[in-house]
């Protein structure tokens, strides 16, 4: 079994995880952990960040970093989901949106492109990224255990409930 395109906001790493593992499985994608700026304005990392500035805003025992998690090719394109908080964001910290529309999806989109619609995604170093990955591994390598059991399930693009929930809200609509 594999598991459609997942994108939940606030999720990055989970849906980085699950997407190169299931509906990328075939395009030899690689998970990226680093910095990501809004016109500039970096929401989460640093545009230098180290070791020290990752594990300054990070909390021990949690999975939970100030980073973001994408995906890229053997090329360095991009593989992510534009969220319209990061347009938000974008407007409260830089007083101008991006010139990409709310909830876009990046399937192979160069760094340069991305950059000049007002992304900037900085990759971090390995040793960065391997600490945040093995902090990380066990609740993302969970989420998707869960959702390919069924105990969770895929809420169509915006994320995942659990199978009573999701007939709760279809029942609503």
């Amino acid at each position: 079994m594999s598991l459609p395109l997942v994108y939940k906001s606030g999720d990055c790493f989970i849906n980085a995880f699950i997407n190169k593992r299931n509906a990328y499985k075939d395009k030899d994608l690689k998970m990226v952990f680093g910095s990501v700026a809004f016109n500039g304005f970096f929401e989460y990392g640093g545009k230098d960040w180290g070791l020290k500035e990752f594990e300054a805003r990070h909390t021990s025992g949690s999975y939970c970093w100030d980073a973001h998690a994408w995906l890229e090719d053997k090329d360095g394109n991009v593989y992510d989901k534009f969220f319209t908080f990061y347009n938000y964001s974008a407007l409260i910290n830089t007083g101008k949106v991006t010139a990409i529309p709310n909830n876009a999806l990046f399937e192979g989109v160069s760094k340069t492109k991305a950059k000049a619609l007002g992304v900037e995604y900085v990759p971090a170093s390995r040793k960065v990224q391997r600490a945040i990955f093995m902090t990380a591994f066990k609740h993302i390598s969970g989420v998707e255990k869960l959702l390919l059991s069924g105990q969770l399930t895929v809420a169509g693009f915006n994320g995942y409930v659990k199978p009573a929930e999701q007939m709760l809200v279809k029942m609503m609509v």
